[in-house]
């Protein structure tokens, strides 16, 4: 099982004159890295967050309890702090767009722009389609370069981000996963009963439809766009048997070509974990193995129990398919020792083969070029927690460390804090006080 260490705090008893509040104050900053670990630049923001930081053309997104913040992914500059959107999904057409910040407690139904400049903002709130629900196009929608690209019901809408006319084509399904945009040219879209579509976004016409081979009642779906190769994870649960059957579940990743729907491979009873643009890593509850994006090919399988042929020996693999990260076409792979320490084991994407371990919770995550994790100093226990560090993908050795300093309510995990920005050629550090998990009853 994967090594994560959450501390909730507890809730508060207090009866009907607590004065909780869920987003108390809180002050810290976000800074820029370069590949040394020194700072290119340091913005205070006063702010919680639990979201990591998104990194969108020119700018730095930051989800906070309390606005949106957006900075030049150059400078640092704090352009914009707004409370009238929330979960940002990026910006276009000099527009931060996200979804409808709640209003009075209630949830937000639209997706909303909030101008970079200041001169007004704007709103969408999709009617057509149906079965729709309100609230179905912030859920989906994408943006994709000076466009907007979302579902509500059956139909999928294109939305020029700086304004005028949308176009709609309607679909046989109704998408339930946030799109994926290939090239700039076809956007692909998902629903709970395995369907997987294709649309030209030139001509607004449907352009294929694939679904799972296996057989399932409902199916959670995640889509990754490697090249004009989209691969699909579909996990279901199907009942064997006469209807007093448990349910059973079901796994499959298949690939497709984005522009005609061709599948090019199946691999059943395995989920994805992550992708580069050659390689891709599955597991499976007993075993991880490296598959080829374009042929579906097996590289390689390392076993997930320890001992076994084809595995490692005196280390047993997690096979949730969160922990596996790709970088630097090296896969991190989180494990534990024969003795019960977690470890990370980094082994070549394209052969399986050991490169490098480091001991520890490292948690790691996949920044492009480097991973980044927990820096693990046994020789400072009490506060390792408070620092993150880049490795180098092929030689597992730390490349910088940074300690965090604004107050926590949990644990810090890597994929909380940082985000790559490769055309900078930096790395995001999102160092803000998280936001109290508890309450009033």
């Amino acid at each position: 099982m994967a090594v994560a260490g959450v501390v909730a705090l507890s809730a508060c008893f207090i009866g009907p004159d607590c004065d909780f509040d869920p987003c108390p104050p809180g002050k810290g900053s976000v800074a820029a890295l370069d590949a040394q670990g020194s700072e290119r630049w340091r913005t205070p923001l006063s702010d919680r967050s639990t979201e990591p930081p998104l990194v969108s053309g020119d700018y730095v997104l930051v989800d906070g309890c309390r606005a949106v913040h957006v900075l030049d992914a150059a400078t640092g500059r704090l352009l914009l702090s707004t409370e009238e959107i929330s979960d940002t999904v990026g910006v276009a057409g000099g527009f931060v767009w996200g979804a409808d910040a709640p209003d009075d407690g209630k949830a937000g139904q639209g997706v909303r722009g909030e101008p970079l400049d200041g001169r007004g903002g704007r709103s969408i709130h999709h009617a057509g389609g149906g079965p729709g629900e309100s609230g179905d196009f912030r859920r989906t929608f994408v943006v994709s370069r000076d466009r907007l690209v979302g579902t509500h019901g059956d139909v999928l809408s294109v939305y020029p981000a700086a304004g005028g006319p949308d176009r709609s084509v309607q679909l046989p399904i109704r998408p339930t996963e946030r799109l994926v945009v290939v090239e700039d040219r076809v956007a692909v879209a998902a629903a709970s009963d395995g369907s997987v579509v294709g649309v030209d976004l030139a001509t607004m016409r449907l352009a294929w439809r694939v679904v799972p081979q296996q057989v399932s009642r409902r199916f959670d779906l995640r889509l990754e766009a490697r090249g004009e190769t989209v691969l699909v994870s579909a996990v279901g649960d199907s009942l064997a048997g006469d209807s007093g059957s448990a349910p059973r579940r079901t796994q499959e990743v298949f690939a497709v070509s984005a522009s005609d729907g061709t599948v090019f491979w199946r691999h059943l009873s395995t989920e994805l974990a992550d992708a580069d643009d050659t390689v891709a890593v599955l597991v499976s509850p007993t075993s991880v193995v490296g598959v080829d994006v374009a042929t579906g090919r097996q590289r390689w399988s390392l076993r997930a129990q320890p001992g076994h042929t084809g595995g490692l020996a005196d280390l047993g693999l997690t096979t949730d398919p969160t922990a596996p990260v790709v970088a630097g076409s090296t896969v991190a792979l989180p494990g534990v020792s024969l003795q019960g320490q977690p470890v990370v084991v980094g082994v070549d994407a394209r052969t399986g083969r050991e490169l490098w371990r480091r001991d520890g919770p490292l948690q790691p995550v996949g920044l492009t070029d480097t991973f980044g994790a927990l820096a693990w100093d046994e020789s400072r226990a009490a506060d390792s927690h408070a620092w993150l560090a880049a490795l180098d993908p092929r030689t597992g050795e730390q490349v910088w460390k940074q300690q965090l300093t604004a107050e926590r309510v949990t644990e810090p995990h890597p994929r909380a804090h940082l985000a790559g920005d490769p055309a900078r050629s930096q790395t995001i550090l999102l160092d803000l006080p998280q936001v109290p998990q508890g309450g009033c009853y």
